[in-house]
């Protein structure tokens, strides 16, 4: 196989977008085999997080809660940054391995079968309400969270449908502590569910515990690329 990055001056017949990698294989790919390739790439100075391809966890600054990153930390929706609740990514608080697992259930098309999908999100925090340590116990309390999923991808629950008890979600060992369930965003945009400090359970977070939710998200006819 044979591969280049757009615009690069590599030869391929790239876009000129410095962010898309090209690979041509000279065959067809046979079923039941692992492919895989591995790339380098260099980091930006700001990260767009404008059409992201992945669920991913952030805090965020509310008016009247401190988030787990505080205000010194580096945003990571650049368009969000004076926006009044922005997103964050560097966590004042180092993260455990496998700090967040998603698992969507069926990935066809809401547009092709009007059924959205289950999606069950695991979460393993360096949260700790109890902690001996004053301030991760600071940061571990009224946190501002939220989990964004692809772009194209809209959240479709209602508070029936959001589980968030270990009962109901296979794989937690603690109910999420939460006092009730978010809102689904009606508007765009959709892919975003904000989970208020203010609603934290006063049970708090407990350190080692694994946390989720379970409910159901639409999934887009596209591979989600851009915003």
């Amino acid at each position: 196989s044979t591969g280049s990055m757009a615009g690069d001056g590599g030869g391929g017949s790239g876009s000129g977008r410095l962010s898309v990698a090209e690979v041509q294989t000279g065959s067809p790919l046979a079923d039941d085999v692992v492919y895989g390739f591995m790339l380098q790439v260099l980091h930006p100075r700001l990260y767009d997080f404008e059409g992201h391809t992945s669920f991913t966890l952030t805090t965020y600054a509310s008016d009247w809660s401190r988030a787990l990153d505080h205000s010194d930390a580096m945003p990571l929706a650049w368009a969000t940054a004076y926006d009044a609740s922005p997103s964050y990514s560097v966590y004042a608080l180092r993260g455990y391995p496998s700090m967040v697992q998603v698992d969507v259930a069926n990935m066809i098309p809401f547009a092709y079968s009007a059924i959205a999908s289950s999606v069950t999100i695991l979460l393993r925090l360096p949260l700790d309400s109890n902690s001996s340590d004053p301030s991760v116990r600071a940061r571990s309390s009224l946190v501002d969270w939220r989990v964004l999923a692809p772009t194209p991808y809209a959240w479709s629950f209602s508070r029936k449908t959001f589980y968030f008890q270990a009962d109901d979600v296979p794989g937690t060992t603690a109910d999420l502590p939460i006092r009730y369930p978010p809102f689904c965003p009606a508007v765009a945009p959709q892919n975003r569910i904000d989970f208020d400090g203010e609603n934290e359970h006063r049970d708090g977070w407990r350190a080692g515990q694994v946390y989720g939710f379970r409910t159901q998200i639409q999934v887009p006819p596209e591979t989600p690329r851009l915003a």
